[in-house]
């Protein structure tokens, strides 16, 4: 719901109500979760208020954070999320978004084996 919200202010010029929902979402990134849903909703709140360079920052996080866990499921997973995602469709030109969506399809990484 802080996603929801921070986008909401966010998309109506309040700023500040916006930036303080993001920043309690940035918080919660720093519990240990395996689950990779908080990154993805912060990349989300960044790409849909232009912030392309932070939402690529955090998908990588995400990315990273799912090669620690279960690989191919994590990924899996991460990868569904983050295609289906309306609020990340404005990243899907920049030549980031290949990249990344590359790094979740292509083979594991020696790391993750």
């Amino acid at each position: 719901q802080q996603q929801r919200l921070a986008i909401v202010h966010l998309s109506r010029g309040e700023t500040k109500q916006g930036m303080d929902m993001l920043r309690r979402l940035e918080a919660g990134a720093t519990r240990p979760d395996p689950d990779t849903d908080v990154e993805v909703a912060i990349a989300e709140v960044c790409a849909a208020s232009q912030q392309p360079d932070r939402a690529f920052e955090w998908l990588n996080r995400a990315r990273g954070k799912s090669e620690r866990q279960n690989w191919l499921r994590a990924h899996w997973v991460l990868l569904e999320d983050v295609q289906v995602s309306p609020y990340l469709v404005a990243l899907h030109a920049d030549a980031r978004w290949a990249a990344f969506i590359g790094a979740l399809t292509g083979p594991r990484p020696p790391s993750a084996q």
